[in-house]
C-alpha cells in the first residue's frame, strides 16, 4: 500500500479540557469520517457495498492526537483504494477552496463530512485531514461551504425503477430503499402506510416507485422519494418465453402462410 493512499487525521480538544479530546467525541470523528469515505467509494465504483475499509496504521497523542488511516481493498481483485482515495481529497480540497466549484456527489457524503466539521468549538478546537502534504482544515468555513451545496431541497414528480433491497416498517417507520440500474447508488423512499403490503410484498423485486422526487442543492441525482405508487415487476422466471408465445395468434396472418407473411413484410416499401 503507498503511503500517498493514506490519510492523517489531527485533532485537538477545546480548551475546557486542555486540549485533550472526549473520548465519545474522537470516536464520533473517526465513524464520520469512514462513512464518508465509504459513501463515496459507493459513488464513485458504482457499488451497492463499499469495496473499500480503513484500518489505523499509527495513532498517537502529543497535542493534538494525529491517527494516520489507510483505505485498505475488502477484495485484492477489485483494488479501488488508490482512486478513492486521491478522489475524495479532491474533494475536500474544492469543498476548502473559495470560489472553487464542487463536483456532483452524492448528498449523504456531504452530510458526513458536514456533521465532521460542525463540532467545532464544541467538541474540537481544531480538526484537518492532510494526504501527501497537503492539508485541509474543516472549519467554520468549509461547514458554510457544504450547506450552500446540500441547500436548497427541491422537489418534483417523478419516478425511479430499481430493486427494493431494504426495507423498515419498525415503528410506523415506512421506509425503504431502491438500488437503481443508473442515477444514483440509492434512493431512499418514504411511503404511506396504505402501501405497507404493496411495500413488504415487493421486496428483493425490481420496482418503479412514482411520488416527490427531492433533490439537495446541485446533487446530480435525487436523494429521497415521497412515494404514492409502488409497482413490482414480475422476476424473469415468470415471464413468458418465445416457446410459450408459439401459436397463441394462429389467425394472426390472414390467408397467407407464416413464411408469405414475413416474405412481405421484409419487401415492403414505406
Amino acid at each position: 500500500m503507498a503511503q500517498k493512499d493514506r490519510f492523517i487525521i489531527t485533532v485537538n480538544g477545546i480548551p475546557e479540557e486542555e486540549g485533550h479530546v472526549r473520548i465519545d467525541d474522537f470516536i464520533r470523528q473517526l465513524q464520520l469520517f469512514s462513512s464518508a469515505i465509504k459513501q463515496y467509494d459507493q459513488h464513485i465504483t458504482r457499488q451497492q457495498e463499499s469495496t473499500t475499509y480503513l484500518r489505523i496504521v499509527d495513532l498517537h497523542h502529543s497535542s493534538p492526537a494525529t491517527v494516520v488511516v489507510e483505505p485498505r481493498p475488502y477484495d485484492v481483485k477489485y483494488d479501488n483504494t488508490e482512486l478513492v482515495s486521491r478522489e475524495f481529497f479532491s474533494l475536500l480540497t474544492e469543498v476548502s477552496t473559495p470560489g472553487s466549484p464542487i463536483r456532483p456527489v452524492n448528498p449523504s457524503v456531504l452530510e458526513s463530512l458536514q456533521n465532521m466539521s460542525q463540532g467545532l468549538g464544541r467538541r474540537f478546537s481544531y480538526f484537518s485531514i492532510s494526504r501527501e502534504n497537503e492539508v485541509v482544515v474543516m472549519d467554520n468555513r468549509f461547514e458554510q461551504r457544504i450547506r450552500e451545496c446540500l441547500e436548497p431541497e427541491e422537489s418534483y414528480p417523478g419516478f425511479f425503477r430499481g430493486i427494493l433491497e431494504a426495507i423498515n416498517i419498525h415503528g410506523n417507520a415506512n421506509v425503504l430503499r431502491i438500488y437503481p440500474d443508473i442515477g444514483p447508488t440509492k434512493i431512499i423512499c418514504n411511503f404511506p402506510l396504505e402501501l405497507r403490503n404493496a411495500a413488504i410484498e415487493a421486496v428483493a423485486h425490481f420496482v418503479e416507485v412514482r411520488g416527490v422526487v427531492k433533490y439537495k442543492g446541485r446533487a446530480p441525482f435525487p436523494h429521497a422519494i415521497t412515494v404514492n405508487e409502488i409497482k413490482a415487476f414480475p422476476d424473469d422466471s415468470q415471464l413468458p418465453t418465445l416457446l410459450d408465445l408459439y401459436g397463441v395468434a394462429p389467425n394472426a396472418t390472414g390467408d397467407l402462410l407464416s413464411e408469405e407473411f414475413v416474405r412481405e413484410l421484409r419487401n415492403a416499401t414505406y
